[in-house]
């Protein structure tokens, strides 16, 4: 949500004029800036998930000239994705960590698991002030089916949409030892 646009140099300007726009005829502006005096300018704060429209034109003392061609580009957010436990993973033990993968310019990351793969209820992760790419889980139940998704931000922008939401299964544990009890260890049978 924050792009680097870059232009040439014009002969003869000592400032640009960049305009942004959600139309192509630039009447809904997310950027109107004539104050430029390089030709790169590093804009923030656009919405996800949108084309934009946009193009400059360079003046001087005297006048502007004509705008450049317009070109376009469409904002997205990063998103990170899950990395483990795998997907679908089974006999997972009791205390695990889920990982998943950096986002550019990660700032920070919203990581929930639950029961309910609908994340509506028996949460029993639901953090967003995670700064690393790991969070350590324990305390699970046994044969069980766990839920889990993250999301990311870069910057002060707001979180991306939660990533594809995985699930793993803990291990159905091993049984206890069995303890004999009859007939004794070495003991006499007497048959009927």
């Amino acid at each position: 949500l924050s792009v680097t646009m870059k232009w040439q140099k014009a002969m003869t300007a000592s400032s640009y004029r960049l305009q942004i726009s959600r139309d192509s005829l630039f009447t809904s502006l997310a950027v109107d800036d004539s104050t430029i005096v390089d030709t790169v300018k590093t804009v923030s704060g656009l919405s996800p998930f949108t084309k934009y429209y946009w193009h400059v034109r360079a003046k001087n003392a005297a006048t502007s000239g004509a705008f450049s061609a317009t070109w376009t580009f469409t904002t997205f957010v990063l998103v990170p994705s899950p990395i483990s436990p795998a997907n679908n993973a089974l006999g997972q033990p009791t205390s695990l960590t889920l990982k998943w993968n950096k986002i550019q310019g990660g700032t920070a990351y919203y990581v929930q698991m639950g029961i309910d793969s609908t994340f509506a209820g028996g949460l029993l992760v639901d953090d967003s002030t995670k700064t690393d790419t790991t969070q350590a889980v324990s305390g699970l139940t046994y044969n069980t089916q766990y839920y889990w998704h993250v999301a990311g931000k870069t910057g002060s922008s707001a979180f991306s949409p939660f990533s594809a939401t995985w699930s793993f299964h803990t291990l159905i544990p091993v049984p206890g030892q069995v303890t004999l009890v009859s007939p004794a260890s070495d003991g006499v049978v007497t048959a009927d």
